[in-house]
């Protein structure tokens, strides 16, 4: 294995378990905002938030909307299939759900050992595609914090994963090259393509054991523990 001199790690579902917190917050808002009066169920509610906050991230990506129309209409777009249409409910929605979330402390396992293990070695940094006062709360939070470098999110580079242009600004940030560095995500198409685009090794988290890949990529694990054996 060559020598590293920074490891880059994606936050949501690789370190941080965006989807145990995400569900967990999402219930919160269902209680607090009797949510039960307006739709059948909470599976309800979670499965049409999910479907239209997937839609909407992909227009934001494509930079078709701005953060303040994703916010908003992912609930607005949600109420209104059972008939709630008010904006201004649907904006505090969402700020109650981002504050909510950034209250969730729920890491993937074994991922606060992994990263105290290997901040002892190396420079950790984080890359994120996400909102800075959210993805840093999450991190403070979480107790990570002290062993981060950097965090960079898509929004202070205004670019995302896998635009090359996000890790471009990450390694301009850090003071790196690209074959110092390596990308450790769960996301093939965001996390393993973006980096190998930038000409920056990887490490494909494959927690769901996705198969057909359309590269190699550099390391593959399926326990974040696992990480303590190539590093």
């Amino acid at each position: 294995m060559k020598k590293y001199k920074h490891l880059i790690f994606d936050l949501d579902n690789t370190i941080w378990d965006f989807d145990t917190n995400s569900t967990e917050s999402l219930k919160e808002v269902y209680n607090n905002r009797n949510l039960g009066k307006k739709f059948d169920s909470l599976e309800q509610f979670s499965e049409i938030y999910h479907k239209h906050n997937k839609e909407l991230w992909i227009r934001y990506q494509n930079n078709e909307i701005n953060k303040f129309t994703l916010g908003l209409n992912r609930f607005y777009m949600t109420l209104s299939e059972v008939g709630v249409n008010d904006s201004q409910f649907s904006n505090k929605l969402n700020a109650e759900y981002l504050a909510t979330t950034t209250l969730q402390t729920k890491l993937i396992k074994d991922a606060l050992k992994v990263v105290i293990s290997l901040s002892k070695k190396y420079p950790l940094h984080i890359i994120t595609n996400g909102f800075f006062e959210v993805q840093f709360l999450k991190v403070r939070n979480s107790k990570l914090e002290p062993y981060f470098t950097h965090i960079i999110t898509s929004e202070e580079c205004n670019s995302l994963k896998p635009d090359i242009k996000i890790f471009e600004y990450t390694l301009d940030r850090i003071g790196a090259k690209p074959d110092e560095c390596i990308i450790i995500g769960d996301n093939f198409d965001t996390d393993i393509i973006g980096a190998k685009n930038a000409n920056i090794d990887q490490v494909f988290f494959n927690r769901k054991g996705i198969t057909n890949l359309s590269h190699k990529p550099t390391y593959e694990i399926k326990l974040l523990i696992e990480l303590l054996e190539i590093f």
